[in-house]
């Protein structure tokens, strides 16, 4: 996705995000990051924001180190502030992004990618992500735009999943092929007991292939969704093990 449409995509759903929160209260916990309450979730996503918009402002050839939950400088905010300084850090992060050259040369991690296009796109599925948490808090959900959700699953299978110390493997190799109805995007994730590979392609032969809306399917994978809001033809094993396993923390 281009990476204009990705910061965009960081002040819609940032905005998103703060109206959730703002709605539902700071004390109101978040089921789908159970040790967290709204409160922790505006704090932890405003702080990735400022320690992404750091490696732009100031370029580093390795990553800076951040606190609990990406904690900004000093003491926590008292509520009444919270969202205000959760936008402002928004609205920072879009405009270095907005204005880094194209050939920006800082720290990044996950697969090999230009750094601009790279924090762009990082803290953009970030976002949405965080905002679904937020909504799911309040007992609502906005479905995510169906292109950017390909593309968070494009970054979850090569980037998150795919690491050398990921944890998903099986004895007998399953393929299972990703198919999302609303989009023309494919992919084969062979799942074996070496490296995970992945294809932007459909298999015939696959084992099980997972269907829907591709918001459906993006939530699932990233387990704010179960496997009930997707459609499964074939053995679901392999659908189970992925969420089980790939569990992506800070």
């Amino acid at each position: 996705m281009e990476t204009a449409r990705l910061i965009e995509g960081i002040q819609v759903e940032g905005n998103r995000l703060a109206d959730a929160a703002s709605t539902v209260g700071m004390d109101t916990w978040v089921p789908t990051c159970p040790e967290w309450s709204v409160r922790d979730l505006v704090w932890h996503t405003g702080g990735m924001h400022r320690w992404a918009r750091a490696h732009i402002e100031r370029p580093t050839p390795t990553l800076r180190k951040t606190g609990p939950m990406g904690q900004h400088d000093g003491e926590r905010l008292p509520d009444d502030q919270l969202i205000a300084w959760y936008l402002a850090e928004v609205d920072a992060l879009t405009r270095v992004l907005e204005a880094a050259p194209n050939d920006l040369e800082t720290a990044t991690y996950l697969l090999p990618d230009q750094p601009k296009h790279f924090w762009a796109r990082r803290q953009c599925h970030e976002t949405e992500v965080h905002r679904t948490d937020a909504e799911v808090a309040g007992g609502k959900l906005t479905p995510i735009d169906a292109a950017r959700s390909a593309d968070g699953i494009d970054e979850m299978l090569f980037g998150f999943a795919s690491r050398p110390v990921g944890a998903l493997h099986s004895e007998s190799a399953i393929r299972l092929v990703i198919a999302p109805d609303d989009t023309p995007a494919r992919w084969t994730v062979t799942i074996s007991s070496g490296p995970l590979a992945i294809a932007r392609t459909g298999d015939a032969k696959a084992d099980l292939t997972v269907m829907g809306r591709t918001d459906s399917i993006y939530r699932c994978l990233w387990n704010r969704a179960g496997i009930d809001e997707v459609t499964v033809v074939g053995d679901p094993a392999g659908l189970v093990l992925f969420k089980d396993r790939i569990k992506v923390g800070w």
